[in-house]
């Protein structure tokens, strides 16, 4: 029991972060709704907020469904590889979308084929 009062402690922790992020985008996604969008500056702006607001959204309920996995197997209602499988396209989707980590074209390569065997599997 006790390790699920920590397990949720920091999973709180994170989503509580990821939260504030998007509550932030909000904030200025109203700002500047109300000022308009009449310039290409500001459509990038307004392009750039529509994704991070998603991309909070997206990473929250992946962070849950990340610290849920190991219940979820342990009660046989997904197995290992399908949690594995998760793992790495979260792994991809994450090295795709942030410009830390870019990957080569081999490994793209790679990736796309694993996910056209796996992804209709996955779905």
């Amino acid at each position: 029991m006790e390790s699920i009062v920590i397990l949720r402690g920091v999973l709180d922790m994170e989503i509580r972060s990821i939260a504030s992020h998007v509550l932030e985008g909000l904030r200025d996604l109203e700002e500047l709704l109300s000022t308009g969008v009449w310039d290409w500056v500001r459509e990038s702006a307004f392009r750039w907020l529509l994704y991070s607001i998603s991309q909070g959204i997206l990473d929250a309920l992946a962070a849950l469904i990340a610290e849920l996995a190991k219940p979820l197997v342990e009660r046989c209602i997904v197995s290992e590889s399908f949690v594995s499988d998760i793992a790495r396209v979260a792994r991809l989707r994450n090295r795709l979308a942030h410009v830390y980590r870019k990957p080569s074209l081999d490994e793209l390569l790679a990736e796309a084929q694993w996910l056209r065997e796996k992804a209709r599997e996955i779905i």
